[in-house]
């Protein structure tokens, strides 16, 4: 099953661009579940902030009783703002208060998975290997996907091994597609485990030292989102969920892309 959405739902950007002008915020996920007919959304706001319970609640009770989440790890766990690397230990106050922030959506059955995005500073080597399987045992037995910004993980001659070490380490994995730039990896479709994810954040040409304004405003042609189908059809017979989810925000074009590929998909099933 190939399901498409975005990265985040509420943006005061997408009034009028998204959301009607009336449409208070709090309503927005119900029309984005509703009127809008997506069946789960990825969670960025707890990047920044730990969820409360009562926004937790609040989500599940204006969504249908099927809508689930992906939910972005804190970034005091993927540390993408340290300068400390190579990253060593977990920070476990951290992990604790995350993990008691999205009890609700786990005990309701809510939580597709965890999703961890690691900085271009994250780079493949044996201490960042052991920081991934602390960090997969202080998640417990939540799924957990792994999206990598820095392109030795996923080097022709040694993305077999960085596949194997998820599989072997219950690990997931995030193929990004991202800015064309020699820092940054190329898109390298796979699915590690039972949930194949797409993350789309633009093809931007400056993607270091871009402010998030521009990084993110990027609106997927038609043949660009066709180019992601082959791609989506083949993760899809690998895993039990397929996910595309746009992280190119601004101004509603995340949306837009998200529908229009949602549209896509349809209509080649109908050819």
């Amino acid at each position: 099953m190939i399901e498409t959405t975005t990265s985040g739902f509420s943006f005061k950007d997408w009034k009028r661009t998204v959301y009607p002008e009336n449409l208070k915020p709090s309503d927005y996920l119900a029309y984005f579940n509703r009127e809008l007919g997506f069946r789960l959304v990825e969670i960025n706001s707890t990047y920044y902030n730990f969820l409360s319970h009562k926004t937790a609640y609040s989500w599940m009770k204006n969504t249908d009783d099927d809508f689930k989440f992906v939910i972005k790890l804190n970034r005091g766990l993927t540390q993408n703002e340290s300068r400390d690397y190579p990253l060593k230990e977990i920070n476990a106050a951290v992990a604790a208060d995350f993990m008691n922030s999205i009890e609700p959506i786990v005990q309701e059955g809510r939580l597709i998975a965890l999703l961890a995005q690691f900085c271009p500073m994250f780079t493949r080597n044996r201490a960042h290997g052991e920081y991934l399987i602390k960090l997969r045992e202080s998640m417990g037995d939540l799924p957990l996907l792994i999206e990598f910004r820095h392109p030795s993980w996923l080097k022709p001659d040694k993305r077999d091994e960085t596949f194997a070490f998820l599989a072997r380490h219950n690990l997931g994995y995030v193929t990004a597609d991202l800015s064309d730039n020699p820092g940054l990896p190329p898109i390298t479709p796979n699915v590690v485990g039972d949930t194949g994810y797409l993350r789309l954040h633009g093809r931007p040409e400056k993607w270091f030292g871009a402010g998030m304004a521009q990084r993110y405003n990027y609106n997927y042609n038609d043949s660009e989102l066709k180019s992601f189908i082959p791609v989506l059809r083949s993760m899809d017979k690998i895993g039990k969920l397929t996910i595309a989810a746009f992280n190119n925000c601004h101004g509603g074009l995340a949306m837009h892309n998200a529908l229009r590929l949602r549209g896509l998909l349809a209509e080649e099933e109908n050819i």
